[in-house]
């Protein structure tokens, strides 16, 4: 059905298709496949997104570490081969885009825009009227206007904090300071805020 609304969108002459494509273990080796398709279906935007935990709460099906090696090195090919097809990695995908970044000695994964950008640079406002850091971390506050939520709000200053201390596996990860994984992650499955994901592998991965 999706390639059939890209077909008609194509036929349409639409020129601001763009496609969401979430990375776990059983679909990864397909991503060759899936940009060489979006280009052939003139798809302009090809989003790779961080797999988040499910209605159960289950995060069991992540790429592991090498998975995402291969993945960076096909995009780094594919942007070449398929230069009209602009392959972008979200902000969360913060260990995929760590490896993208990574040039010789140094990585260009740095500043604010280097992974999740929860009450930093953005916050969410969920259907009941309460302000939460985005809409992946459940933390409902109530305020009566966004600067008064923006400057005091205590789960927000706790995420602008968040990479003073890190834990294992982040804690002495080669990429550490590279790297700030989605924190709605951890927040879900374990109700906290910290930097950490138990489920990253990217800690194993060599230097290559």
């Amino acid at each position: 059905m999706a390639i059939c609304a890209l077909q008609l969108l194509l036929d349409m002459e639409f020129q601001n298709t763009s496609v969401n494509w979430v990375a776990h273990q059983s679909n990864i080796e397909n991503f060759v496949n899936l940009a060489k398709l979006c280009a052939r279906l003139k798809v302009k935007r090809l989003v790779i997104m961080i797999f988040k935990p499910d209605a159960s709460h289950n995060l069991e099906s992540a790429p592991k570490g090498e998975q995402l090696l291969r993945l960076a090195r096909d995009i780094k090919r594919l942007r070449n081969e398929l230069p009209d097809l602009h392959i972008e990695v979200e902000r969360c995908y913060s260990p995929l885009r760590a490896l993208l970044g990574q040039k010789f000695l140094i990585n260009s994964n740095t500043g604010i825009l280097k992974g999740c950008s929860a009450g930093r640079d953005s916050i969410s406002f969920n259907v009941d009227g309460h302000f939460t850091p985005c809409r992946h971390l459940d933390f409902p506050e109530h305020f009566n206007n966004l600067q008064d939520y923006w400057y005091n709000s205590n789960i927000l200053q706790k995420l602008r904090m968040v990479e003073t201390v890190s834990e294992a596996p982040c804690a002495g990860c080669r990429y550490e300071s590279y790297c700030l994984s989605c924190l709605a992650i951890n927040a879900k499955l374990y109700k906290r805020i910290v930097k950490t994901n138990q489920h990253c592998s990217l800690w194993k991965v060599k230097a290559r």
